[in-house]
């Protein structure tokens, strides 16, 4: 097995969570009166939450309200409409299976681990690396430099798993290797170690 310790994205990654996400957005900026393009709202969320944040906040120099607000909303509506992608509970299995373990490093607060219970996946991880830990946000490696510290992991048994250029950033600057998960046939990553458009495919590199 080549990648004995894999680190996955949560949002977008294990999990389709943008559908709840921007609806959360969209429904929080409606109740202030605010008409955006889903699309761009869609755009920006699969950059980065603060990327949509700085967006709406310089064009329409709204308050933290509306951030706030969002989150309150998102909280409500995204237990049951984050849904795991097709293959991720066989994927995960599939790697404990081998011998590997699964890691998550996320921007995500501690919902990670409810939606995970939810779905009867949480103890497939272990462990979680969510807001609450006060890392620095990706690009940023120390998320995973601090699960390669705390449990020992050989950097080149260990990779990173995102759908975003900033997870496999991440993981660059962790030194170890990256995949970019591009299931919405978007162009891919030329920065990562390679690119996967299902779950099921990363068994086909270990």
């Amino acid at each position: 097995m080549k990648y004995k310790n894999v680190i996955w994205d949560f949002d977008g990654t294990l999990f389709n969570s943008y559908p709840a996400m921007i609806e959360s957005f969209m429904m929080a900026l409606r109740e202030k009166d605010i008409e955006e393009d889903t699309k761009t709202i869609e755009t920006l969320m699969k950059i980065s939450v603060p990327t949509v944040i700085e967006y709406i906040q310089n064009k329409y120099n709204c308050s933290d309200d509306v951030v706030n607000r969002f989150n309150e909303i998102r909280k409500d509506i995204e237990i049951k409409k984050c849904i795991p992608y097709e293959d991720t509970l066989s994927t995960l299995q599939f790697i404990i299976n081998q011998g590997g373990s699964n890691f998550i490093f996320t921007h995500r607060d501690k919902s990670t681990i409810e939606i995970l219970k939810q779905y009867s996946m949480h103890s497939l991880f272990t462990e979680c690396v969510t807001k609450e830990y006060g890392f620095e946000r990706k690009p940023s490696p120390d998320g995973i430099n601090y699960l390669i510290d705390k449990y020992n992991l050989d950097k080149k048994e260990t990779i990173m798993i995102g759908d975003r250029e900033l997870d496999i950033l991440s993981g660059n600057n962790a030194n170890i290797d990256s995949c970019f998960f591009n299931n919405e046939n978007k162009t891919n990553c030329s920065l990562a170690t390679f690119s996967i458009n299902c779950l099921s495919k990363i068994k086909e590199k270990n």
